[in-house]
């Protein structure tokens, strides 16, 4: 019964944390292709299109670097993480 309890509260914690993962991950690129858009006013669609695509690039990497991160070379790895993060700011 307690392992029960124990599982379904470790995918609430899970979910709770994809959520908000993605929530700030929405908001984050709202606000940076809303800013990018009102500076080059003329190429609104491209840059949208290309917020669009940058972010959940990033996701994907997000993912896989987690996923197979004892299976890549170090470099490799923190190359990604670094990368990761300059795309972030």
């Amino acid at each position: 019964m307690n392992e029960e309890k124990s599982l379904s509260g470790d995918y609430l914690i899970a979910y709770l944390t994809l959520f908000s993962g993605l929530s700030i991950s929405v908001v984050a690129i709202y606000y940076s292709v809303l800013g990018m858009m009102s500076i080059f006013v003329g190429a609104s669609l491209s840059i949208m299109f290309m917020g669009v695509f940058l972010e959940s690039s990033k996701l994907v990497i997000t993912v896989w670097v987690k996923r197979y991160w004892n299976h890549t070379p170090a470099i490799i790895r923190w190359c990604m993480v670094i990368e990761i993060g300059r795309a972030h700011v």
